[in-house]
């Protein structure tokens, strides 16, 4: 298992080196030097390149090891021909991580299987992304390390970290979606094949970090999601997880083996586990992203324990009461000076008793929903209260 000191010098460097930048502006090898520069970082960053003098404006260096100085990060989108080759300078010279951009490994045979772990015995101590990936973006730290459109326009970071096996789903459909809803990332890091640094290094990474207040993953393989498990079952439910776990149906599986060269497993086995651990798993983005949006206001594990409801329909607040208690949640016991506000903001046929049906007298006149709310929060036994709206004419 990587340390987190080792995950932050991956994902938040103070000098990265781009091999196979490129001045070709159309090019994925082209954009990720500007996407940086664009995007604020405030590191050093040398263009490795034996073709050009100069990429972006700065100094291009013709291989890893004639860069003068210490290498944070080495983002490589080369052949897959040399990446052996710069691994090896990469670890010569001391480099912290690396992001392999190149495709062509375990998602496409298995000689490509063989090439990955032979990636990972090159690698040696040296954490890294990938391969098959695009990349990351630390918006805490201004790194946009991938050419993303979307997140090269997000000015503010975020509080959601997300760890995605797709970068497809990460940079483009997740990131637009999330910014026109209004939500901001701390960090995206596409892990593509995942044969490098873990969801659970990844995850132990963004518990420890301040900016963070809800972590999405997005796995393919059952590996991944089994990762994913792994480090609550380790650390603990520290922060809210919601997981996205794709590859579920026939055509689903095949489609994850040969994007990632993921296994896909059984999905009801790894969302049941999940569940059990307290992870939330959702069914697709609308969804995962909504999650997000209310796990980040602080509906978390804390809060499981001292839930206030109140409804104007009997049936709807039982069937709240059923699935409270069949998730393990509790209803707060309400001190005897809450009860006896409310017995005044009340008639004396309904009861004060958590949670709370205020009947039809709260369609008749909408403001007691707001009074009996503003008494339930001056519970300190309260923690979330949650109003079940039916039908209302305003």
């Amino acid at each position: 298992m990587n340390s987190i000191d080792s995950i932050k010098r991956l994902l938040a460097p103070q000098t990265i080196a781009v091999v196979g930048a490129s001045q070709a502006a159309n090019k994925l090898a082209g954009q990720l030097i500007p996407a940086l520069l664009v995007g604020g970082y405030r590191g050093r960053i040398y263009p490795v390149n034996p073709r050009y003098q100069e990429v972006a404006g700065l100094p291009c260096f013709p291989s890893v090891q004639s860069i003068p100085g210490p290498v944070d990060h080495c983002v490589i989108v080369i052949g897959k021909e040399r990446v052996p080759q710069v691994l090896d300078e990469c670890r010569a010279k001391g480099v912290g991580g690396a992001s392999i951009y190149t495709s062509g490994y375990a998602e496409v045979s298995e000689s490509g299987q063989d090439a990955q772990r032979t990636l990972k015995e090159l690698a040696g101590d040296m954490v890294f992304i990938g391969p098959n990936c695009m990349g990351f973006s630390n918006l805490v730290d201004r790194v946009m390390a991938a050419p993303s459109d979307v997140l090269r326009r997000s000015s503010v970071p975020g509080d959601v970290a997300l760890l995605s096996q797709s970068g497809g789903l990460a940079f483009a459909t997740i990131g637009y979606f999330a910014q026109r809803n209004g939500m901001g990332f701390s960090h995206v890091v596409n892990t593509g094949n995942s044969a490098g640094v873990s969801f659970t290094d990844l995850l132990e990474y963004m518990n420890q970090d301040e900016t963070t207040r809800v972590i999405l993953a997005v796995t393919e393989g059952e590996r991944a999601a089994s990762e994913v498990i792994a480090a609550v079952r380790r650390f603990g439910l520290k922060k809210p997880v919601v997981l996205l776990k794709l590859g579920r149906g026939q055509t689903g599986t095949r489609m994850a083996l040969s994007h990632t060269g993921s296994l896909a497993g059984d999905y009801r086995l790894v969302r049941d586990i999940a569940e059990q651990h307290g992870i939330v798993c959702a069914d697709d983005v609308d969804e995962a992203l909504g999650l997000c949006e209310l796990l980040r206001h602080g509906m978390g594990a804390r809060n499981a324990d001292g839930i206030a409801s109140i409804c104007i329909s009997g049936g709807n607040i039982t069937l709240f009461a059923d699935q409270v208690d069949a998730h393990g949640l509790s209803f707060a016991a309400l001190a005897d000076a809450t009860e006896a506000r409310l017995s005044r903001e009340l008639p004396d046929y309904i009861s004060v008793h958590n949670p709370i049906d205020i009947t039809a007298l709260g369609y008749e006149d909408p403001s007691l929903h707001s009074r009996v709310i503003d008494v339930l929060l001056t519970d300190p036994a309260v923690k979330t209260v949650v109003p079940i709206i039916t039908t209302v004419a305003d």
